[in-house]
Order: C-alpha cells, then structure tokens, then sequence
C-alpha cells in the first residue's frame, strides 16, 4: 500500500490586515519625509545658484585681469544688454566694458557670457553698491562707474532660507548663511 503524503498548499500574498499595516507605516514614514526631501532640494537650489553667480563674479574679475581693461557684470533679461530693474534673478551677462567704462554694453563691447535665469521662487538681489553691477578692473579690484571702489553683499533667497554673497573692497567674494554684521542686503520675500 502506498503512503501519500499531504498537499501543502503555501500561501503566496498578503492578508487584508498586513497591507493595511504596511500603507500605514509607509504614509507615516512619507509624511516625515517629504517636507525635509522638500527641504534638501530648496537648499540645492539656493547652493547652486550662490555658487553659479560666484562663479561669474570669478570669470568677471578674471577676464578683466586678462584683458588688461575693464569688464562688468550687469542683471540683463535679454542676454544682450543691461536692465536697470528686477533683480539678478532674471539672469546676467558678463561683458567687455574697455570702450567708455560706463557699465552699459555698448557698440563694440563683446558679451563674453550669458547666464541664465532662477528657478521660479528664487531670488537674487543687491544692496546699493551691487544692485546693478559688479565691474573689475585690470588689477583685479571691484570698482564702481565713477572709479571708486565697490563692495556690497547680494542676497540669495530661495524663502524661507537664504545664502549671502559678500564683495569686500578689493574685489574678492566671500559667502554667508547669515546675515553678514553691519550691512543692509535685501531681505527674503516672504
């Protein structure tokens, strides 16, 4: 005679009750983290952007050394030529400003670089001396349309959180995560 032995039928998939536990874990576990992955991205892109704008005020100060004559970075929404309103946000140029130092392109002034804009929701502004422009001349040093010597500080703000750029009297750039002591830059809109 012969024995057969039983059938075991192996339960393949979860009951009613484990996958009601697991999408509770998992929307708690998403609740607490969406806001700081939220969080992390705002403060990328506020890194990115303070670098990107550091990085032309280097390119800026170093073709003015190269090219032995004035050179300025100016906000512009055209890639063309300089605005006098909004913010640096819109984006900027970097030019040849060697003809009539006036830190307006002029005929004869070569855009050497175009940057693009901010993302949406990002802003990047001046105080007074840096509202407008930052120009370099062939030493290297910051200098207003006048000739006089330029420093000031920009204010990246991607709201709540803000970085600070910091231009100091010779030309060189620094940045901060708060607000530098004794000076005045534009604060995050809310």
């Amino acid at each position: 005679m012969m024995v057969c032995a039983p059938v075991v039928h192996l339960q393949k998939g979860f009951t009613l009750l484990e996958l009601i536990v697991t999408l509770a874990v998992a929307a708690i576990v998403l609740t607490m983290g969406v806001p700081s992955f939220q969080a992390l991205i705002r403060n990328s892109r506020l890194v990115t952007l303070t670098n990107e704008f550091i990085g032309a005020m280097h390119l800026t100060r170093s073709e003015a050394i190269k090219r032995n004559h004035r050179v300025t970075l100016c906000r512009s929404a055209d890639g063309r030529e300089c605005t006098d309103s909004g913010g640096y946000e819109q984006g900027w140029i970097v030019f040849d400003d060697h003809l009539d130092l006036d830190t307006v392109v002029e005929t004869g002034e070569t855009v050497i670089r175009v940057f693009q804009g901010a993302s949406t929701g990002m802003t990047l502004r001046g105080n007074t001396p840096v509202q407008k422009y930052v120009s370099y001349d062939a030493l290297g040093f910051s200098r207003l349309a006048g000739g006089g010597f330029q420093a000031g500080s920009l204010t990246v703000c991607h709201a709540p959180d803000a970085r600070y750029i910091i231009l100091n009297s010779v030309g060189r750039v620094r940045t901060a995560s708060s607000r530098p002591p004794n000076t005045s830059p534009p604060s995050c809109p809310p």
